[in-house]
């Protein structure tokens, strides 16, 4: 009884070790891409090159756009500290990002719907395909 439960504990202990690298994973992607939309938009990259930038930049809201105000001044700030870098833009480079973010989220849809279309006409080429003529033949189409 006690073995069937270590198995089991064994289990459970995979599988979350397998859940948590694949959000690790999925959330390292979708880092990467926010971090590439913000790069096209126009944000600069900072590197966080010594230890106070990097404590600085550990205590800031991580892996999302953050808006602040300097000197009268409106800034976006992305931070990353698993990458060592802070990504910095204005007005102009925060909404070029939504432009893209939006165009990417539309873009995303339309391959979701064009997959979900292939899909269903693939189902339907299969299910012909299990079709046993010879019990309906003979047959005219």
């Amino acid at each position: 009884m006690k073995q069937k439960l270590n198995f089991s504990a064994l289990i459970i202990i995979i599988f979350f070790g397998f859940f948590v690298a694949g959000c690790a994973a999925l959330k390292e992607k979708s880092a990467e891409s926010t971090e590439q939309m913000l790069s096209a938009a126009g944000f600069t990259v900072k590197p966080a090159d010594t230890p106070e930038k990097l404590a600085h930049l550990k205590s800031l809201t991580q892996e999302k756009v953050v808006q602040y105000e300097k000197d009268g001044k409106i800034y976006y700030i992305y931070a990353n500290s698993y990458e060592k870098c802070l990504y910095i833009g204005n007005v102009k480079a925060y909404n070029e990002y939504k432009k893209l973010k939006h165009q990417k989220q539309v873009s995303e849809e339309n391959a979701e719907n064009a997959r979900d279309e292939l899909m269903a006409e693939n189902e339907e080429v299969d299910s012909t395909a299990a079709m046993d003529w010879g019990l309906w033949a003979p047959y005219e189409y």
